[in-house]
């Protein structure tokens, strides 16, 4: 957090009086310190998404904020409190120049590395050195069309062939917060969350949702995985499965993603034979699933009270009258663990042609049933280009069978909350109507709040 103690701020007085227009005083550093210590009476929190925003110290506030709500409930409470207040430029001053803080806002891609490239052409003086970044622009614009043109191609091929191909694209939705209140209170409280993973099917353009809050799992790779194993399950026909999701490493593009694939196109429980995921190029990841979340971001503007998670679902559900989403409820016996694939594996740094691998830079990765712990993958969507190969057998000894290699259960009990949002939670409880108390249960002996199941 930014500090500047010698700042010209301005006062405004509560019966009107103050300065002349146009002139400057300082603001008493009480009156300063009462903004300060009002802006950090609101959570804040690491972005689900913008993770390189992590190394600068950068948190979000809830996406129902906005600095003149803030100012608005600090006029609120100085009146409360019957103490002279600053003018809203000031207290955006103090919040801009004082505080890393952002607002979480609906996920939109942006690409990162065309917005680097621009400034350093920009700023370059040296022709050659120009010529060469703008090379290199043209190339990653090249690979986001790429990606494009062959997503566009597999959903035309899935729907030609649904007998043979099954398609889909699945993207993790930004958090949702509960509950969800309208008074002001709620403003200064830590939240809950509900969290949404979304397949989207090629042939009919059907979208289901696999749901579940904190309290049941996390949102990491493993949880990931979780969703696509359940996924895939029910499918007992095609042959080809086509997966698309956008390259975030540490939820889509990594080994634990790889092993269930690995998993699944073993399993006898299905007729998979061969598994391609490809990964949109980062900042360009315009997916089908953006339509379906925008869908329900609507709906959720439109509700002024959404208390528990099963409201969420309900209202996801909601969201379509015709093909609405199909809503799957995550159990914590559904999330599973690639310890035991992790430790009968191994995880070569280098291809069969001894070549590092950078998961970073892959594209598409392939898998075949006639292939044991055989990765295929490639560092584009060109048709014509060669996979390369990442063996994943054990080094030592002759490797299993597979499909016999246990998946463990990642969770045995209820996730822990922190204390202090056990608090907020207990604190929120007078604002949500008795019918729903019951859905919450009080603190532990181990200072943990668990949701009801």
């Amino acid at each position: 957090m930014k500090r500047n103690s010698g700042e010209e701020y301005e006062t405004e007085e509560s019966d009107g009086r103050g300065t002349m227009a146009g002139s400057f005083r300082k603001t008493d550093e009480e009156k300063i310190k009462v903004v300060r210590e009002h802006i950090l009476s609101f959570p804040a929190c690491d972005s689900h998404y913008r993770r390189a925003h992590h190394t600068s110290g950068r948190k979000y506030l809830s996406a129902d904020l906005d600095i003149r709500k803030m100012y608005e409930l600090y006029v609120k409470k100085c009146d409360e409190n019957n103490t002279l207040r600053v003018k809203e430029w000031t207290y955006r001053k103090i919040f801009n120049t004082e505080f890393n803080l952002n607002f979480h806002t609906p996920r939109k891609d942006t690409c990162q590395e065309c917005d680097s490239l621009k400034q350093n052409i920009e700023a370059s003086s040296n022709e050659d050195e120009k010529l060469h970044l703008m090379e290199i622009h043209d190339s990653h614009l090249n690979s986001a069309e790429q990606a494009s043109k062959s997503l566009t191609d597999d959903i035309r091929k899935a729907k030609d062939n649904p007998s043979e191909y099954y398609g889909f694209t699945f993207d993790l939705k930004k958090a949702l917060s509960y509950p969800k209140l309208s008074v002001t209170a709620a403003y200064y409280k830590r939240n809950m969350y509900v969290y949404i993973l979304g397949f989207h099917n090629f042939h009919n353009e059907n979208a289901k949702m696999y749901t579940w809050d904190e309290t049941i799992a996390s949102r990491g790779s493993q949880e990931v995985a979780s969703c696509i194993l359940k996924h895939i399950r029910d499918i007992t026909t095609q042959k080809y499965v086509i997966a698309y999701s956008d390259a975030c490493s540490g939820q889509n593009r990594n080994i634990n993603i790889a092993l269930i694939w690995l998993k699944i196109v073993h399993l006898s429980d299905n007729n998979v034979e061969t598994v391609d995921h490809k990964f949109m190029v980062s900042g360009y990841s315009f997916l089908p699933n953006d339509r379906d979340f925008g869908l329900i971001e609507t709906k959720i503007k439109e509700s002024n009270y959404l208390y528990i998670p099963e409201h969420y679902y309900n209202l996801i559900e909601s969201c379509k009258k015709r093909n609405p989403f199909l809503v799957v409820q995550m159990a914590q016996k559904d999330f599973i663990s690639t310890k035991q694939p992790k430790e009968l594996t191994n995880n070569r740094k280098k291809n069969t042609n001894v070549e590092a691998v950078s998961w970073l830079k892959i594209q598409w990765i392939t898998f075949l049933k006639n292939a044991p712990y055989k990765m295929f993958y490639k560092t584009s969507l060109d048709d014509n280009s060669e996979f390369k190969v990442l063996d994943l057998s054990p080094k030592r000894g002759r490797p299993g069978i597979f499909e016999n290699i246990d998946l463990l259960l990642l969770y045995t009990s209820i996730r822990p909350i922190t204390e202090e949002k056990c608090k907020d939670m207990m604190d929120l409880l007078p604002h949500i109507p008795p019918i729903f108390h019951k859905h919450f249960i009080s603190l532990n002996t181990n200072k943990q709040f668990a949701w009801l199941q």
